[in-house]
């Protein structure tokens, strides 16, 4: 795609979409955190049903969400298809939280 004639920058993301999925399908696979970075509710909250109270902590399982097959086509498996679309462009996907979610996520 680019030769000899320079290495790959960040600038050219976009125009190797297999490799960015192949990337991100390692991260998913293979998560760098089976739990993401513990949170502290600062106040009550209400959510989903479940009442959490002010000073609970909280550690969300990023391996439910990595590995869900109703998010996933093939949950155990290798493939970096999850995060391409059909013309084969590169997808994000709300469900990649390989370092976790919120507002201080990696």
């Amino acid at each position: 795609v680019f030769g000899f004639s320079r290495s790959i920058s960040y600038q050219d993301k976009k125009k190797l979409p297999y490799t960015n999925a192949v990337i991100h399908e390692m991260q998913r696979t293979k998560y760098a955190l089976l739990f993401g970075v513990p949170r502290q509710s600062t106040k009550d909250v209400k959510m989903r049903g479940y009442h959490i109270p002010k000073g609970t902590f909280i550690a969300p399982d990023l391996r439910s969400v990595l590995l869900d097959p109703e998010q996933w086509e093939t949950p155990e498996k290798f493939n970096p298809n999850h995060f391409l679309d059909k013309d084969g462009k590169f997808v994000e996907r709300e469900e990649f939280l390989a370092f976790g979610a919120g507002t201080r996520v990696c």
